[in-house]
């Protein structure tokens, strides 16, 4: 077998982290984005407007298992935007490895898992978390780990797990056996809930409280 040689491997090397880029740039698009469901095709790069700047330490593609991890001190900024953790991974339906061409759309994503000192900043409000998985299937953004809280001003919610029901806004947080739930609010401040690129889209808002 004929070796490669340094011009073939950094020109695989460059279509490989093009790849990624785009992969990386239609993910946070999905995750920032309302709508999500609405959704039949993704913008390609040049067609969306929206600065999106991703940093990490490394990222692998692994098409025949269907995801793609981002690690290392991860970064990902949309707007006001920041979600920083240690690791990312983004897992796809099973016949992605199949195609010839992958459309990286809210078809073709199954979910997105963010974990380790996950902190997620938007408008005014923070969620911090030790994990955070978001089901492109149901819309749904479930925070977990000890001490998951979401703060918004004076405003915050803490629990060992925190769901986010993006198609009706609705919210419910469960306690761990070691701590109950805790919840403080004045109307007058809190957005919790409300409309944000993270929680939820146009819909009356609601939120469950579960001990």
């Amino acid at each position: 077998m004929k070796a490669l040689s340094n011009q073939d491997r950094l020109s695989s090397m460059a279509l490989l982290s093009n790849r990624l880029v785009f992969m990386m740039a239609c993910f946070l698009f999905l995750f920032f984005e309302r709508g999500l469901h609405a959704m039949e095709d993704l913008p390609s790069p040049s067609e969306n407007t929206n600065k999106i700047n991703i940093l990490a330490d490394k990222l692998v593609f692994e098409r025949e298992n269907n995801f793609a991890e981002f690690s290392g001190h991860v970064e990902a900024t949309e707007k006001d935007t920041v979600l920083t953790a240690d690791n990312m991974k983004i897992y796809f339906n099973k016949d992605m490895a199949t195609r010839q061409e992958a459309s990286f759309n809210n078809q073709n994503i199954k979910e997105i898992h963010a974990s380790g000192n996950v902190r997620i900043l938007f408008d005014n409000n923070e969620a911090v978390s030790e994990n955070a998985l978001y089901s492109i299937e149901n819309n749904v953004l479930v925070l977990t780990g000890n001490n998951t809280r979401v703060t918004n001003g004076n405003n915050f919610i803490v629990g060992e797990k925190i769901t986010i029901f993006r198609a009706d806004g609705s919210i419910s947080v469960e306690s761990s056996q070691q701590n109950r739930v805790q919840a403080e609010f004045y109307s007058e401040e809190s957005t919790i809930g409300k409309e944000t690129n993270i929680f939820n889209k146009e819909q009356t808002e609601k939120s469950k409280i579960t001990p």
